[in-house]
């Protein structure tokens, strides 16, 4: 019945309400992990959304919307990827860790004044 609860808070968009039913069920099974990847989507979290389908499929192969869901959140992260790629973006800054703290220390520092307040952002 919570997982109906959830489908509901969906398809109404409310997002917000879905992953907090999520949250109160402690017995995850397959469905659980799908809907937590259609959440995921609507929330914007398209990673999170990808590692749910993952785990999804995996335990129910069998689930066609699963495997669905899966195959639309890979080719959209593939069109992404393509895409940059034709426009000369690597990926080298949030492929390399390292680069990804350095450029957002950098950010932070330029774009953060501290107040007596404490730091506040411009």
């Amino acid at each position: 019945p919570l997982l109906k609860t959830v489908e509901d808070s969906v398809l109404d968009g409310q997002f917000s309400r879905a992953a907090q039913v999520l949250n109160s069920i402690r017995d995850r099974r397959a469905a659980w992990y799908y809907w937590s990847a259609r959440v995921s989507v609507g929330l914007g979290n398209r990673v999170a959304a990808l590692e749910y389908a993952k785990t999804a499929v995996q335990m129910a192969p069998d689930e066609a919307a699963y495997r669905e869901l899966l195959a639309g959140l890979q080719s959209a992260g593939q069109t992404y990827q393509q895409y940059g790629s034709q426009r000369g973006f690597t990926g080298a800054l949030c492929s390399n860790p390292c680069l990804t703290l350095i450029a957002a220390n950098v950010l932070c520092n330029c774009c953060c004044l501290g107040g007596r307040g404490g730091a506040y952002c411009c």
